[in-house]
C-alpha cells in the first residue's frame, strides 16, 4: 500500500515509539521490565503492558485505513462525476434524465458514503487511541481502556491548561512528576490544535457522533458555473446541530450552514491534520518514555488504569469446536509473539 507521504512519515513516528515500547517488555517481570518496581499485580502489569501496546499500534492502524479509504472516495467520486458529466452532456444538463442506471448509482452513492462514515470513524479512532497513549506513557490516573479524546477536552492554549481542577485527581502528588505528566499532556494539545484550522478535532467528533447517533444531515451537491460543471458536496459546518436547527438563526445562508468546500476537501484537509497531530504527540510520547526509562522512580503505572474485561459470553452463530483440533502452529507477528510469551498468555494452552 502506498500511503500519502505525510501518513507514511506519522505511521513511522507510530512504528518507532511502538518499538520502544515493545522493546522493554520482559518475560521474567511478565510486562514492562521497569515496571516491576510498582507494586503491580501480574494481571495488571500484563494487562497495562499489552493494552498500551494496542494502544499505539491502534493509532498506526487507524491512519493507514483513513488514508485507504480517503483513497478509495476518491476514485469513486472520479467515477462517479465522471459519468454525470457524461449524463448531464447527453441530456442537456439534467443528470437524473435517460439513461439513468438506478442500480449503478444506488451502489456508487452508498460506496461513497460508506467511505465517508468509515473516514470519520478512523478518524476519530486516531484522536482517541492517541489520548490513549498519552494516558499510558504519563501514567495518568485515569482508565487506560476507555481512554479518549474527551479525557483532555476542551483544549486551551491558556498556560494553566490544564485547570489543576480538572486533573486534580489525575496526576501524582510529586511536583516533579507532575511536571513530566503536564509536559506530555500540553504536548498532546499543543499537537492536536496546532494541527489544523480552529476547530478541526471538534468539528470532526461531532460530524462521527452526528452519523452514528441520528444519521446525516440535509446534503448539497453544488454544479461550478461551466459547462458541464464539477460537482462539489457540501458539508455542514456545525454537524452537532440537527437540520433544522442548522437552518434557524438570524439570516442564515448557505455560507452559515455549509463548509463553503467540497467534500473531498475536507476529508484530505482532516487527513494532513490527524497526520500532523499524530507526529506531533508520538515524538513527545516517545521522549516522555525514554525519560521514564531512565529514571522509572519518576512516576510509578497506576494500578487504576486497569481493570478486568467484562465478558459477553457470545459463542459466534455457528460455533464449530472440530475447527482447530488438528492445527499444530500458527504463524503470528513476531511483535504479538513476544506479547503472548511476556504475559505468559500460552501457558495453559493446549
Amino acid at each position: 500500500m502506498v500511503f500519502d507521504d505525510l501518513t507514511r512519515k506519522a505511521i513511522g513516528e507510530v512504528e518507532a515509539l511502538s518499538k520502544s515500547v515493545v522493546s522493554d517488555l520482559d518475560e521474567s517481570a511478565g510486562g514492562i521490565g521497569w515496571w516491576s518496581g510498582y507494586g503491580l499485580q501480574a494481571e495488571t502489569m500484563a494487562g497495562l503492558s499489552d493494552y498500551l501496546i494496542d494502544a499505539i499500534r491502534g493509532v498506526g492502524r487507524a491512519l493507514g485505513m483513513a488514508d485507504f479509504t480517503l483513497h478509495d472516495y476518491a476514485q469513486e467520486r472520479e467515477s462517479a462525476d465522471s459519468k454525470m458529466r457524461t449524463r448531464m452532456k447527453n441530456n442537456r444538463g439534467d443528470f437524473l434524465a435517460r439513461g439513468t442506471d438506478k442500480p449503478a448509482d444506488e451502489a456508487s452513492r452508498l460506496h461513497l458514503q460508506s467511505c465517508v462514515y468509515s473516514f470519520l470513524n478512523l478518524g476519530c479512532s486516531v484522536l482517541d487511541t492517541l489520548a490513549g497513549t498519552v494516558i499510558g506513557i504519563a501514567a495518568l490516573k485515569l482508565p487506560l481502556v476507555k481512554a479518549d479524546l474527551a479525557k483532555f477536552t476542551p483544549f486551551s492554549k491558556a498556560p494553566e491548561y490544564p485547570s489543576a481542577q480538572r486533573i486534580r485527581n489525575t496526576l501524582h502528588p510529586h511536583a516533579e512528576a507532575q511536571a513530566f505528566q503536564l509536559g506530555l499532556i500540553r504536548s498532546f494539545r499543543t499537537s492536536v490544535m496546532d494541527a489544523g484550522p480552529e476547530g478541526w478535532y471538534v468539528w470532526l467528533d461531532h460530524k462521527r457522533n452526528q452519523l452514528a447517533h441520528r444519521g446525516p444531515r440535509l446534503q448539497i451537491s453544488a454544479f461550478v458555473p461551466v459547462e458541464p460543471g464539477p460537482r462539489v458536496i457540501l458539508l455542514e459546518r456545525e454537524p452537532d446541530k440537527t437540520t433544522i436547527q442548522g437552518f434557524q438563526g438570524d439570516k442564515p445562508n448557505v455560507e452559515s450552514i455549509y463548509l463553503l468546500e467540497d467534500e473531498l476537501t475536507t476529508m484530505k484537509g482532516l487527513l494532513k491534520s490527524l497526520n500532523a497531530a499524530t507526529i506531533g504527540t508520538t515524538l513527545a510520547a516517545r521522549s516522555a518514555w525514554d525519560q521514564r526509562r531512565e529514571n522509572p522512580h519518576l512516576v510509578p503505572q497506576p494500578h487504576s488504569q486497569w481493570h478486568q474485561p467484562k465478558t459477553s459470553g457470545f459463542k459466534g452463530y455457528e460455533p464449530a469446536p472440530e475447527l482447530f483440533k488438528n492445527v499444530t502452529a500458527a504463524i503470528i507477528n513476531p511483535i504479538d509473539a513476544a506479547r503472548l510469551n511476556t504475559a505468559r498468555a500460552l501457558d495453559g494452552t493446549a
